[in-house]
């Protein structure tokens, strides 16, 4: 009989504490809430006192978005005078080099390839290292960028103490404010820029100093991380820019098991390599981006630690079976309940298995991986 007082003893404190932990990690878009309680930011320059910018865009294989984007970057008339675009072909083996060609005359674009395949981190560091101009901005070459994004965001980049200006991202579904989940994260980051302590920017689509700018290191997979942190950990703020619009797919289409695993190994990855940058980020930002980043790594087994709890107080106490029945049957009926709750119960198991694969195996893969988003 001690045996088992002991283990409901047991099962009741890794509960409350799987409970409290879970909590904790929920409430992040709350607690971001509470903390963008109105923040000054400094004066704004005008669209006519932009300076010339430098244009990065690597990529390999991206043969089909070329023409568009170039053309359309360009022909952008926020675009400012005497600025550049430098193009970083990485080895790519379908037609891109010969879309490229199309380009060549125009003085203001500068075309690089690579003889052999590297990361998406070494291309970027060998465009910045062309670049002329003292602000740089950084896009992709699949997702479309609203008209008028990249005048806003050179605005705010140029705001006193402001490092990195990104775009807002949502779905691509004709839908302008997206998905509820993508709403959701446009949402934080908007609460979070209001004191410079934005933790995501997408790396499709954003514009930082060249002072700001350290090489990026190749053993990362995602360049935009790291972007955030070496901004932070130089005092400097990371906001999000509400009129910069980007358009991708669905999150739900978005965030398959393929991406989910890797973006969790690429998580990891970063806090096992470069901890030590998180915390030259100062504590403040430092606990936010764990808070913000690394609690839905754990919320998996956070969530797994209250199921015994629960299933002995329901054995215990019949009673609760209401309790449990009401939201299940609410689930069932209402259609995007259930939509919503299979996907959080998906990218928490695959979540879960990604955190376990990395801790008993190891993944250092860093090769450019094209993710098929159809």
């Amino acid at each position: 009989m001690e045996v088992w007082d002991e283990l409901m003893t047991l099962l009741a404190f890794l509960g409350w504490l799987g409970a409290i932990g879970a909590l904790t990690v929920l409430a992040y878009p709350l607690i971001s809430l509470l903390r963008s309680l109105p923040k000054r930011r400094a004066h704004a320059a005008h669209r006519s006192e932009l300076p010339p910018v430098s244009v990065v865009l690597v990529g390999h294989n991206e043969a089909p978005y070329v023409r568009a984007r170039v053309a359309g970057l360009l022909a952008d008339p926020d675009l400012p005078v005497g600025s550049e675009l430098i193009i970083v072909n990485d080895a790519s083996t379908d037609d891109m080099a010969n879309e490229l060609q199309a380009f060549r005359q125009d003085e203001r674009v500068r075309i690089e390839t690579t003889s052999s395949r590297s990361s998406k981190a070494a291309s970027l560091n060998h465009a910045v290292a062309l670049a002329r101009h003292d602000i740089l901005f950084f896009c992709d070459w699949r997702q479309p960028i609203d008209r008028g994004s990249l005048g806003h965001l050179l605005v705010e980049v140029l705001r006193t103490r402001t490092g990195v200006a990104c775009a807002r991202l949502v779905d691509d579904l004709g839908n302008v404010r997206g998905s509820w989940t993508r709403q959701l994260f446009a949402a934080m980051n908007r609460w979070d820029s209001r004191d410079g302590g934005c933790m995501n920017i997408h790396g499709a689509c954003y514009a930082q100093r060249r002072s700001c700018f350290r090489p990026l290191p190749t053993d990362i997979i995602f360049d935009d991380l790291y972007v955030v942190a070496s901004t932070h950990a130089q005092g400097m703020a990371v906001v999000q820019v509400e009129e910069a619009v980007i358009h991708d797919v669905p999150f739900e289409r978005y965030y398959g098991p393929e991406r989910i695993m890797r973006l969790t190994r690429g998580l990891l990855l970063f806090l096992h390599n470069h901890h030590r940058l998180m915390w030259r980020m100062g504590m403040a930002r430092c606990l936010r981006m764990l808070h913000c980043k690394y609690g839905k790594l754990l919320l998996p087994f956070l969530l797994l630690m209250m199921v015994p709890w629960c299933m002995v107080a329901l054995v215990q106490a019949p009673s609760l079976w209401a309790w449990v029945a009401a939201p299940g049957l609410l689930v069932l009926v209402v259609p995007w309940l259930r939509r919503w709750c299979w996907t959080f119960i998906r990218f928490q198991w695959y979540v879960g298995v990604a955190v376990l694969r990395f801790t008993l195996f190891g993944h250092r893969t860093t090769r450019w991986q094209k993710l098929h988003t159809h």
